[in-house]
């Protein structure tokens, strides 16, 4: 979930600096919900990654079911950071 940011963690056609003030937090809701109904009318799952001590990650679609879909398997390390990409690459 990405809140009202895109993928250079900016808010579009935000032009209010203050991060504190009730405008900025009003523009960001606004741009919050927005992204959330295009990507519910996409007719996209809701995903979800959850990481094991294993070093596998297991992939979700948390509103379709309570079994994981996917297991990725073959890290060598711990995986830190996981994104998934607006665009799809």
């Amino acid at each position: 979930r990405t809140g009202p940011y895109d993928h250079y963690g900016k808010i579009a056609d935000l032009n209010v600096r203050d991060k504190k003030s009730s405008e900025w937090r009003e523009a960001a809701y606004e741009a919050s919900v927005a992204k959330y109904k295009a990507f519910k009318g996409s007719g996209e799952p809701e995903r979800l990654i959850s990481v094991s001590d294993d070093f596998t990650l297991l992939l979700w679609h948390p509103t379709e079911g309570k079994r994981p879909i996917k297991r990725l398997t073959g890290h060598q390390l711990a995986v830190n950071h996981l994104a998934f990409s607006p665009d799809s690459r």
